[in-house]
């Protein structure tokens, strides 16, 4: 049970930080350029984590429709951004990666 339990405080933690990191204000149905997205180091050190362990969760978020992931690196590092409401209806235009 600890180990779910920690499991699931970490994801919970990363995607506190990934929400206040995505706090930008674009028209409905766009999301802003994946060049001002968080970065992986950004959120591991707001969740004062490892930026592997927050990838793992931050991938995980991505395989359960609750985060996008840059389509390819931008300046060496993978870029993030929260699926809202709001932004889950332009899945066409920053498709989530299939990972795992």
């Amino acid at each position: 049970m600890t180990n779910k339990y920690n499991e699931n405080n970490g994801m919970e933690r990363v995607l506190m930080a990934l929400q206040s990191f995505c706090n930008f204000t674009y028209p409905p149905d766009t999301l802003p350029p994946q060049e001002l997205w968080p970065k992986t180091r950004h959120i591991a050190d707001a969740c004062n984590m490892d930026i592997y362990i927050s990838r793992h969760y931050l991938m995980k978020l991505v395989k359960n429709n609750m985060a996008y992931m840059s389509t390819g690196s931008i300046n060496n590092s993978l870029r993030w951004y929260i699926a809202t409401p709001a932004s889950l209806s332009c899945v066409t235009k920053a498709k989530p990666q299939d990972v795992l």
